[in-house]
């Protein structure tokens, strides 16, 4: 019984996590402003049961290992917590990235989508240092990266860019940007 969980935690975790390693090895991807906004609830609701799965599953493993028998209450339930927190996020991103992301992978046609510009010249997190700042995007998600200083210069807030590159409605893996025509 303690396989299939763990497996199953180990899957939800990568999954969720894939956006992120992605960017770490340079695929930028992004998912279409509609999916986030048509399935962010989606994406909150199975964060919530994955959480709260994953932290009864997380329990258990921990709780029938026969190293940790002797752990206790407290650091059993505040490792319960962070896993419930860990896998909420993970099960979130699984609905928001990784099932556009996959689609896209497997349709791999040429897409433009469009967003809404926020700030032009964001600095955007630790591995997307030039971005242009998305408007109605959930968080973490709300960056193109790899702007080219020339298109900061022009950009202004409220303007409309369009993410250029391999994907489908669902989402792209841009590697090139352009303005409205």
């Amino acid at each position: 019984m303690r396989k299939p969980i763990g497996i199953a935690l180990s899957i939800l975790f990568f999954g969720g996590g894939a956006f992120f390693y992605l960017r770490i090895a340079g695929y930028h991807f992004i998912p279409a402003e509609s999916w986030a906004r048509e399935y962010g609830m989606h994406g909150v609701a199975f964060g919530w049961f994955a959480g709260l799965i994953g932290a009864c599953g997380f329990a258990y493993l921990v709780k029938t290992n026969p190293k940790q028998a002797n752990i206790g209450a407290v650091k059993l339930s505040f490792l319960t917590v962070l896993g419930f927190i860990v896998l909420w996020g993970a099960g979130y991103l699984v609905v928001i990235c990784t099932v556009p992301m996959v689609h896209a992978a497997v349709v791999s046609e040429e897409v433009r989508l469009p967003f809404t510009v926020g700030d032009p010249n964001d600095h955007g997190p630790r591995f997307c240092r030039k971005s242009i700042e998305v408007k109605d995007m959930p968080f973490l998600l709300n960056n193109l990266c790899g702007r080219p200083a020339e298109l900061g210069a022009i950009l202004s807030p409220d303007d409309t860019v369009y993410a250029v590159g391999t994907g489908s409605r669902l989402g792209v893996y841009y590697s090139a940007f352009a303005l409205r025509q």
